[in-house]
Parts: C-alpha cells; sequence; structure tokens
C-alpha cells in the first residue's frame, strides 16, 4: 500500500476523533464553534502525528526530529484550520459540514509538507 493510500486511512482516523470532540464540545459543552475546532484539530493532530510516525511512513527510533517537525506543519495547519473554518460558518450554516470542507483543504497541505518535510527524511 502506498503513502498516499495510508495517508488517507490515518488522516480519517483522525477526522473521525476530531468530528467526534467537535460535536461534543459544540453540542454537550456549548463551547464556540471556532474555539472547538481548534481543540478538536489539536488533540485530532495528537491522533495523527502517532499514526504517521509508526503507520504511513514507518518511522523508528526517537521522535524528537519528526515531532518538532510536525508541530511546525500542525501548527499551520491549526491556522488554516481556524482561518477558513471561520469564514465558512459565515456562509455554511452546518458546522460539521464547514469542518468537513477545512479538513479537504488541511489535507492537501498537511500530505504536501509531511511528505516532503516532516517525514523524508531520518530525524533523531
Amino acid at each position: 500500500m502506498n503513502t498516499l493510500y495510508r495517508y488517507i486511512i490515518s488522516g480519517s482516523t483522525a477526522v473521525l476523533t476530531m468530528l467526534v470532540i467537535l460535536f461534543i464540545l459544540v453540542e454537550a459543552l456549548s463551547l464556540e464553534k471556532v474555539i472547538a475546532s481548534a481543540i478538536a484539530f489539536t488533540l485530532g493532530s495528537v491522533v495523527n502525528y502517532l499514526l504517521q510516525y509508526h503507520y504511513v511512513y514507518k518511522c523508528d527510533g526517537a521522535h524528537s526530529g519528526h515531532s518538532l517537525r510536525y508541530i511546525l506543519v500542525t501548527l499551520g495547519g491549526l491556522f488554516i484550520n481556524s482561518l477558513l473554518f471561520a469564514q465558512l460558518l459565515e456562509f455554511i450554516d452546518i458546522y460539521l459540514l464547514a469542518q468537513l470542507i477545512t479538513i479537504a483543504v488541511v489535507f492537501v497541505y498537511s500530505f504536501t509538507i509531511n511528505t516532503q518535510f516532516t517525514f523524508k527524511e531520518k530525524v533523531g
């Protein structure tokens, strides 16, 4: 199975995690949607990192180099997620749909940079 397929599988798991957390934060805890999205994105990113490290890119050894790179890329993804999600909420009344659209954009960004930078070579 190639990297893109494994990335889609790990990403889908992280997305499901993110959407469940987003739903709970908004519906059960009445948190503001953009803040809830940022929290859910961050927690989903932890799941995604672990799956990418072990399953997608099959790294071994210390996490120090890869995790630092991943955090930098994820901060960019968090910025894109928060900005785009907030903008989409102005036009789309269904926040989960707005989040899915946002995730699609962040996917392209993160797959490209994680493949070319974060996990390109062994570090640490």
